[in-house]
C-alpha cells in the first residue's frame, strides 16, 4: 500500500472530498485494512481537534471583486 497515496485518499474521504467510486474504494480499504483504520481514526481525531475558524473578508475586497468581475463580464447575445 503506498502510504502517501493512502494518506491523502483517507483526508479526502473525512473531508467528502471523491466521488462515489473513490469513496466505495476507501469505505473497502478501511473494513480490510486494520493499518488503515488506524490510520483514518488518527486524522479523524486530529481534524476534530482543529479549531473552527471562519474567515470574512473586509466589505472593500469583495467591492473591488465585483467591480471587477462586472467590468470584465463578457457581452451576451
Amino acid at each position: 500500500m503506498d502510504n502517501t497515496f493512502t494518506q491523502d485518499l483517507i483526508i479526502q474521504y473525512i473531508y467528502n472530498e471523491l466521488s462515489d467510486t473513490q469513496r466505495i474504494e476507501v469505505e473497502q480499504l478501511l473494513d480490510n485494512s486494520f493499518e488503515a483504520q488506524e490510520m483514518h481514526d488518527s486524522f479523524l481525531k486530529s481534524v476534530k481537534g482543529l479549531p473552527l475558524v471562519t474567515f470574512s473578508p473586509p466589505q472593500q475586497s469583495i467591492d473591488r471583486i465585483l467591480n471587477y468581475s462586472a467590468t470584465t463580464q463578457l457581452e451576451t447575445h
